[in-house]
């Protein structure tokens, strides 16, 4: 908890049945693996999404599903999916933390999937809101943190990871694909 505000993170994870658009867009791109770890899964409707149709997906989410990570086998796992969850973090250096967890679980060849809102939306969140700026972000009204991203800037801390982004698709957030010990070429697909 913080001295002067009480941070609930888990309060950003919603209720749906759909799959989120971000991993909509891996799964169609064909960026998924048959077996995904979902961190930061929330309420799991992904997780329960794929798992729904043919993809081993295991949810992970410090509030609503709290599993040992060390358990898992992450020899077997290919896609890693981080939706929306940087934006919610209130401090980068709890940020910088998750990125290089990240990089210590996951295994040559690992796509980690990214997707953040952008700094525009979150500002004008902020502003419709009257949100308390924090950190390098804000407090909304329900006591969540968010905090925006520009592609520049998703791009540098993710580097962090040792490895280079494979594709990027920008719409409402910024999708990101990283594939370690990979040489790819950045590609940016502005739809």
């Amino acid at each position: 908890m913080n001295a002067k505000f009480d941070i609930k993170s888990y309060l950003t994870a919603i209720n749906s049945t759909k799959l989120s658009k971000p991993t909509f867009i891996a799964l169609t791109a064909g960026h998924l693996s048959p077996v995904i770890l979902d961190w930061g899964c929330g309420k799991g409707r992904d997780t329960r999404w794929l798992n729904n149709h043919g993809l081993s997906t295991i949810g992970f989410d410090p509030y609503f599903s709290p599993i040992d990570v060390g358990q898992i086998d992450f020899n077997q796992i290919k896609s890693i999916l981080v939706i929306y969850v940087l934006n919610v973090i209130d401090n980068p250096y709890k940020r910088n933390e998750l990125l290089f967890q990240l990089k210590t679980l996951a295994q040559p060849k690992t796509k980690l999937i990214f997707a953040v809102r952008s700094e525009k939306h979150i500002k004008r969140l902020a502003l419709k809101g009257s949100w308390s700026p924090f950190e390098d972000g804000f407090i909304t009204k329900k006591q969540t943190f968010q905090v925006g991203y520009s592609l520049n800037r998703l791009i540098a801390e993710t580097k962090a990871l040792g490895a280079l982004v494979e594709s990027i698709e920008n719409s409402t957030f910024v999708f990101t694909v990283i594939e370690k010990n990979d040489q790819k070429r950045l590609q940016v697909d502005n739809r």
